[in-house]
């Protein structure tokens, strides 16, 4: 009914407490689509990790960023702004049966593009859906909502509300949960998971707030 199940990244979220940010990044939120010529050589992502991670292993990051190349802070800025959202994968965990009553796992799992193409952080949300399929929904429950980031400047801060389950009308049932990231202490950002289960029990997900 869906893509295949991958195991859940519960194991990889990253402790925003590990980050040390002692500078302000001035990151542009319209930059020009042009990929920097300077690394021709080098896979521009990849020469955005390397700056990246040189900037923030610096004894003063904000010396290091004043201290790059036009072209190395055009990477740098690119690899690091926010860009478009897409979706890494909707899951069924455990396939429903015919029966009178079932019990099921449900999910997705999002993620934020970079302008250069790379993905900044993921977050996710996974529930269990039990009734009666195709009459009616008896109950939801949010297993699990989280998030991660591997990229060097931004760290995921743990969930910006109490995930939430509950009734609406016409049967359906609507699970919450947000999620918050920062690229520096001033520069926080929620991103969200708000699905929709209808009586079929199909879990319908989008990241609007």
């Amino acid at each position: 009914m869906r893509s295949k199940v991958l195991p859940s990244p519960k194991g990889n979220i990253t402790d925003a407490k590990s980050f040390t940010y002692r500078a302000r990044f001035l990151l542009v939120g319209t930059i020009g689509t042009h990929t920097p010529v300077a690394f021709a050589k080098e896979d521009p992502i990849k020469a955005g990790e390397r700056i990246s991670n040189e900037v923030m292993s610096a004894p003063n990051p904000e010396t290091a960023i004043n201290g790059l190349s036009q072209a190395e802070r055009e990477t740098f800025e690119l690899y690091n702004t926010p860009s478009d959202v897409e979706t890494i994968e909707t899951e069924t965990l455990q396939a429903a049966t015919m029966a009178n009553k079932y019990c099921r796992i449900d999910g997705v799992t999002f993620g934020q593009k970079a302008i250069l193409g790379n993905t900044l952080y993921t977050w996710w949300q996974r529930v269990e859906i039990c009734g009666n399929p195709g009459v009616q929904i008896d109950d939801v429950r949010i297993l699990e909502a989280g998030g991660e980031t591997k990229t060097p400047t931004w760290s995921y801060d743990g969930n910006a509300n109490t995930p939430t389950a509950y009734a609406t009308t016409g049967g359906q049932w609507t699970s919450r949960s947000s999620e918050s990231f920062s690229q520096t202490r001033l520069n926080r950002r929620t991103e969200c998971v708000t699905a929709t289960i209808v009586p079929s029990g199909e879990y319908r997900a989008t990241s609007t707030c």
